[in-house]
């Protein structure tokens, strides 16, 4: 399976080549060797963490945030897609640090190059060609879209349109939750909304919204939740409706986007991914 979707990345990646360069706008520093790739959006270089900015990729490694098998193996191949770039790139990165440098794990936040790799769209920096880990991990479905910092938004746009082309053309990760997608419309339970930023203190009041879509269900073997390690097992019955679950402890659906998941039977069986603003949920 890894050597098929490993194919049809770089198949992607050829044809996803533009004809003129993308500008880069802020300052590249390095060369610096590459000492450890941690999974599709870490690595290590000189001699700390870096958070490839702007994007997230699934988990690689069984952890408090994890333990899908589908997210697991499709993290193992996101890892894959960025360590072949970077294997192409000669194992030497630049980085262009973003204006809010850290997260809140200390990791620095930079958009991440390599040397020009032929067939990836290319970025131009002072008169040379290099490619950008980042954009090519969207572009080539890997990765999606995801802001951390309210002034690390440049190049917004076009990530975005990168994220909607992979989508379009079900490459990576979005050819699996398309298929979990079609699988869902027969599901009893289906995630509706997400309260993410509700009127006053967020923190003990945002909510996600089920959907039972059969006169009863039994709740037991069932839990909802996000990609960050939130999960809230449910109980009881419910009924044909909308079923409500608060989040009482603390505040945990980014105002800025996140990604709600379903469990049945320890299974991720339904997700959706909303983008934030300044209103109050967003339904599907």
């Amino acid at each position: 399976m890894i050597r098929t979707i490993l194919l049809v990345l770089l198949l992607s990646l050829t044809a996803c080549a533009s004809p003129q360069a993308l500008p880069v706008q802020g300052a590249l520093q390095g060369p610096y060797a590459v000492e450890v790739i941690y999974d599709g959006d870490t690595i290590q270089a000189r001699g700390e963490k870096i958070r490839l900015v702007l994007i997230d990729t699934p988990e690689s490694s069984s952890n408090k945030r994890s333990a899908d098998p589908t997210e697991l193996e499709l993290g193992r191949e996101a890892k894959a897609a960025l360590t072949a770039l970077i294997q192409k790139g000669g194992n030497r990165v630049y980085l262009e640090v973003a204006p809010e440098a850290r997260d809140r794990y200390g990791r620095l936040l930079a958009w991440v190059y390599t040397a020009y790799v032929p067939g990836t769209a290319p970025w131009e920096y002072r008169g040379q060609r290099f490619t950008q880990l980042n954009y090519e991990l969207v572009r080539s479905g890997w990765a999606e879209v995801f802001v951390v910092g309210s002034r690390n938004t440049r190049y917004l746009p076009a990530f975005r349109a990168a994220q909607d082309y992979a989508r379009r053309l079900s490459l990576g990760i979005w050819a699996v939750y398309q298929e979990l997608e079609r699988r869902a419309q027969e599901l009893p339970l289906r995630i509706a909304c997400a309260v993410f930023n509700p009127p006053g203190r967020d923190d003990g009041r945002e909510e996600i919204w089920l959907q039972v879509r059969v006169n009863q269900l039994h709740l037991d073997g069932w839990a909802v939740g996000d990609d960050d390690g939130l999960r809230i097992p449910l109980s009881g019955t419910a009924s044909r409706g909308t079923y409500v679950v608060r989040i009482l402890n603390g505040s945990h659906l980014s105002n800025r986007g996140d990604t709600v998941l379903l469990w049945h039977g320890g299974k991720v069986v339904d997700r959706f991914t909303y983008r934030g603003g300044r209103y109050e949920r967003a339904c599907r």
